[in-house]
């Protein structure tokens, strides 16, 4: 029976939101630190220097000092400006705000977050693993007849669901069901011929290992 792996869903659509999320994060950051950011601190300058002119014409006003017509004309300036323009009080950027859009969300997320997770889809995508209809196991390191595969480690299977393939040419195949779906299969097919009394078709332990296993941890 032909048998070939492929990425396992999960670890696809992470990737793929991970560099939509890192992009949009980045374009982000990259708006708030060159658009957004100057016009609120250019904004915060504008009103705090109307602020300052019309508590001036203020002063002057209750101190019962005469106001020219060009210092009248400004004065009422100020006041349309400041009525108009800012009904709510600017609130002057955090001295953070700039480092935190550049270094956190345009060069973290976008320049290093998104070409990461591209190339983590990439390295995936590159790598799979099959066996075909006439038995000939296909690993990115090699093929062989897949009862020709010489060894097959399995220290790590239980804890992490890798094993590694030793091929009938020496070359070693690091096989991981985390990252690919079916390799499983692969990985009981050879474990199963080598170690029979150990593992099943399935890539389980055999039922009585279990057994005897618990038997001596218990004793």
């Amino acid at each position: 029976m032909a048998i070939r792996t492929s990425i396992q869903p999960f670890l696809f659509y992470r990737d793929i939101v991970l560099a939509v999320l890192c992009a949009v994060f980045g374009a982000w950051g990259w708006y708030d630190y060159t658009i957004t950011i100057p016009k609120r601190y250019d904004a915060f300058i504008e009103y705090s220097t109307l602020r300052e002119a019309k508590d001036g014409f203020e002063k002057r006003v209750n101190d019962r000092q005469s106001l020219s017509e060009a210092d009248e004309k400004e004065f009422q300036r100020v006041k349309v400006l400041l009525n108009e323009k800012y009904t709510e009080v600017p609130s002057k950027p955090e001295s953070y705000d700039d480092d935190v859009q550049f270094w956190l969300y345009f060069v973290g997320c976008g320049l290093l977050g998104t070409p990461w997770a591209i190339w983590s889809l990439i390295q995936l995508k590159r790598r799979s693993f099959a066996v075909t209809d006439d038995g000939t196991l296909i690993t990115p390191e090699g093929s062989c007849p897949i009862d020709r595969a010489t060894e097959i480690d399995m220290s790590r299977w239980m804890s992490k669901s890798i094993a590694v393939v030793t091929l009938e040419s020496g070359a070693q195949s690091l096989m991981d069901d985390y990252k690919y779906r079916n390799t499983h299969l692969i990985v009981g097919a050879i474990a199963h011929r080598l170690y029979p009394d150990k593992w099943t078709a399935e890539a389980k332990v055999v039922k009585n290992q279990v057994e005897t296993a618990e038997a001596s941890g218990s004793a």
